[in-house]
């Protein structure tokens, strides 16, 4: 049987009571020089810190948006999707880690094909997505 019993103190910050009245999601922070940058300025920057020139990530699609006179393209080959002809599991089946990826970042491959013109020429750009199982080159691009 204890003697004393701690009691902890709930500490109450001044903020907890007053919401705030900046929106969520409108700055972030430059992990490069911890500046924090208003969001749309960011983006006319094309993703890239104005401070401290650190390039934050960005999805394949934007990589195209950027790269393509007037942020026009046409993607090929999107009836192309990988399978799991192995049977691969380690932690997860490879088939279940694929549909996941599917539906999480909307593309059906690690890879986007597309054509569009690059300062007034016809170019074919080949883009990864990362953020589709870390780029994973399954049998379509093989």
């Amino acid at each position: 049987m204890a003697w004393f019993k701690k009691t902890r103190k709930r500490m109450e910050s001044a903020t907890a009571e007053k919401p705030s009245r900046v929106p969520e999601g409108l700055w972030v922070k430059c992990p490069g020089c911890a500046q924090i940058l208003y969001n749309k300025d960011l983006e006319n920057n094309l993703s890239v810190c104005p401070k401290c020139a650190h390039h934050f990530r960005i999805t394949a699609p934007e990589r195209l948006n950027t790269l393509f006179d007037e942020g026009r393209w046409s993607e090929h080959h999107t009836g192309l999707r990988s399978n799991d002809p192995l049977r691969f599991t380690d932690t997860k089946k490879y088939r279940d880690r694929l549909k996941a990826m599917t539906e999480a970042t909307r593309i059906n491959d690690a890879v986007i094909v597309a054509t569009g013109r690059l300062d007034a020429l016809d170019v074919v750009v080949a883009v990864m997505e990362y953020a589709f199982i870390g780029g994973s080159m399954g049998v379509v691009e093989v």
